[in-house]
């Protein structure tokens, strides 16, 4: 038995000490441990259509508060803002990524989009609303 502690476990208790596995067997063990857990409570819900997706994802931006903004401060919008409403979206970060740029165009006094030069990366921002 090993002498190593492990968070949990105290001095005189086993410590568990995981196998050692081959790429193969590490995969078989993966997926046979998935295949017992679930991560959700619940079924996954039905991929919703573009149209829904589309309004539900306009709907969380323009409901983002502007009031309090500073007028020369804007607020910067991250993909990964998006991350706790995954699972209603079911749309890759391309697809959010156009449909922002869409709304930047659109509604150019709610979000602006610009390309950062030196990155090349899109940058979103939430824009003070007009008094």
């Amino acid at each position: 038995m090993s002498d190593r502690l492990l968070a949990g476990h105290g001095p005189g208790r086993p410590v568990c000490t995981p196998p050692h596995y081959g790429l193969r067997q590490a995969a078989e063990a993966a997926n046979d441990h998935a295949g017992t857990c679930r991560a959700l409570p619940r079924e996954l819900p039905a991929r919703p259509d573009e149209d829904t997706v589309r309004n539900l994802l306009r709907s969380w931006v323009t409901a983002t508060p502007r009031r309090g903004l500073h007028r020369d401060i804007d607020l910067e919008l991250d993909l990964a803002d998006f991350d706790s409403g995954r699972l209603e979206l079911q749309r890759t970060n391309e697809w959010i990524q156009t449909e922002l740029e869409a709304l930047a165009t659109e509604q150019s006094d709610l979000l602006s989009a610009r390309t950062d030069e030196h990155t090349g990366t899109v940058r979103f921002r939430i824009l003070p609303q007009s008094h």
